[in-house]
């Protein structure tokens, strides 16, 4: 961690245009994110529901970066169909 910056966990809600997320920390607080330069050489995505950590700056509480996605299943699950 750098210093000057704040590391907070989160969910993904809504994604925006150009690679920008909406994101809503655990404290209740939503801040517009980008995916950080490592996790998009090493191809991973994010998409809605995915828990992350944000790395913001103690300057700026409304934009962030996304460091790393959380594994485990927190996305919103596809509804099965019922066999007969």
């Amino acid at each position: 961690m750098k210093n000057g910056t704040i590391l907070k966990e989160g969910v993904i809600k809504e994604t925006h245009g150009y690679g920008v997320f909406l994101v809503e920390l655990d404290n209740g607080h939503t801040c517009n994110c980008k995916v950080s330069g490592k996790m998009s050489n090493a191809k991973i995505n994010v998409m809605v529901g995915d828990r992350v950590e944000v790395e913001m700056s103690v300057y700026d509480l409304n934009n962030g970066r996304i460091v790393r996605r959380i594994t485990g299943r927190t996305r919103p699950s596809t509804p099965q169909k019922k066999k007969k």
